[in-house]
């Protein structure tokens, strides 16, 4: 008789923990879904870019140079001690300068002409940076600011993937947690 009644509690400890952690992941799970992420496996497997493949246009002149994209890529692979290899250009769009310092401050002094050149996105997928060029890539320098930016979103969507993965495995915990109940629910 002791060992059904223990049994029984034992049976009666799973269900209640398990409905508990139900009542608890519920809330954010919903919250998730109404806030627009991705809550499947598959789409947290491959999150979407928040930024463009450089060379998709159909527009030939809206191809980024080669010679801008390796002007690029050198200055950070030098900048940062990143290989050029793990560097990857995510964005390119073509831009006019209001000016010979490319739109940046500057302590020096620039040309009043307009610059036609290039702002490019570039990523080794732990950091993001933000450049802007002139057409050929003879001048390219770094926009602080946008990097910072851009750097700041790339850190907070992976905190943002992260917490999703995690409570689609808490979700699949719950459901196995389920499936054993059930069975032991349906014996009774």
């Amino acid at each position: 008789m002791k060992n059904k009644d223990n049994s029984k509690l034992a049976d009666f400890s799973k269900i209640l923990f398990a409905t508990a952690y139900v009542a608890m992941v519920s809330p954010t799970t919903s919250a998730l879904a109404a806030s627009g992420f991705s809550t499947t496996k598959t789409e947290l497997a491959n999150p979407p870019s928040q930024l463009l493949i450089a060379n998709d246009s159909e527009n030939p002149s809206d191809i980024l140079p080669e010679e801008v994209k390796n002007s690029v890529v050198q200055d950070i692979s030098e900048r940062e001690g990143v290989e050029a290899s793990a560097l990857q250009v995510v964005k390119a769009e073509k831009e006019t300068w209001s000016d010979g310092c490319l739109g940046l401050k500057t302590s020096g002094l620039c040309t009043m002409a307009t610059i036609t050149g290039w702002r490019v996105t570039v990523t080794d997928a732990q950091q993001t940076w933000v450049y802007r060029t002139d057409e050929s890539g003879s001048m390219a320098k770094l926009d602080e600011e946008s990097t910072k930016i851009a750097s700041t979103t790339m850190v907070r969507r992976q905190i943002t993937t992260q917490r999703v993965s995690t409570q689609i495995q808490k979700r699949q915990t719950v459901r196995d947690l389920h499936r054993m109940i059930d069975p032991m629910m349906r014996e009774r």
